[in-house]
């Protein structure tokens, strides 16, 4: 199943899209005239351009085996907002996705996919 996600950018203080020489965007892909010349993604009514994004799902689901000998334990939970180890599962990051994992038959218990874990690799 593919999911789609809209983005809003409103790239500048008028409403209207920036020339892509002007743009300050971090998207540079949203860079473009009022056209759609440059850029991807659509001009709405407002001027504003909407970027659609295809958002991958995690590549381990709940009861899946996890590969605990190839990735890195996450040390310090509580820095990415997260509880605690309790000593029966652990935490392990993989592409901005982190797994809670059962330690005896490392199938994962939960799969935390938000904002306090997408620069984890």
């Amino acid at each position: 199943m593919r999911l789609l996600a809209s983005v809003v950018v409103v790239l500048s203080g008028l409403g209207s899209p920036a020339l892509a020489e002007d743009c300050a965007s971090l998207v540079k892909s949203m860079c473009g005239d009022a056209a759609g010349q440059e850029g991807s993604g659509t001009v709405d009514n407002t001027g504003r351009r909407v970027l659609t994004v295809e958002v991958k799902p995690p590549a381990y689901a709940i009861g899946d085996r996890f590969p605990v000998e190839e990735r890195s334990l996450l040390m310090n939970p509580k820095r990415y907002g997260l509880p605690g180890t309790d000593g029966t599962w652990r935490y392990y990051a993989m592409d901005g996705v982190v797994y809670r994992v059962d330690n005896t038959s490392a199938k994962v218990i939960e799969v935390i996919r938000d904002s306090r874990t997408w620069r984890l690799r």
